[in-house]
């Protein structure tokens, strides 16, 4: 789960993304919220969630509300793409891969 800044200099749109990621960026992203709002991410935590991919598979997770309170690295909940089910850790929010010409952090990870 990452959160993505956009590239664009001033008087270009710019646009903020909260996406869910399957291995690297590519076909395999769940754009979870964008806004043109600087910094209005998705808030990932605070109850059962899910993001349905271009290939129909939907992951589901049920991060609790005080996750990000949590040592970086720490369980924070399991998730699912209704095949399998993945153990959910709350990362240290460095760099993920880009995005679309967009920077992104990790927020929390699945394996």
């Amino acid at each position: 789960m990452f959160n993505c800044w956009p590239w664009g200099g001033a008087g270009v749109a710019q646009t903020w993304l909260s996406i869910v990621v399957y291995g690297i960026p590519g076909n395999n992203v769940c754009v979870k919220k964008t806004t043109s709002q600087s910094e209005a991410y998705h808030i990932w935590e605070g109850g059962e969630q899910s993001c349905t991919f271009p290939t129909g598979v939907t992951f589901k997770w049920n991060i609790p509300a005080n996750a990000q309170l949590r040592p970086n690295y720490s369980f924070v909940s399991t998730g699912t793409n209704g095949y399998k089910v993945f153990d959910g850790f709350k990362d240290d929010h460095g760099a993920a891969p880009g995005y679309n010409y967009h920077s992104c952090e990790k927020i929390y990870y699945y394996i």
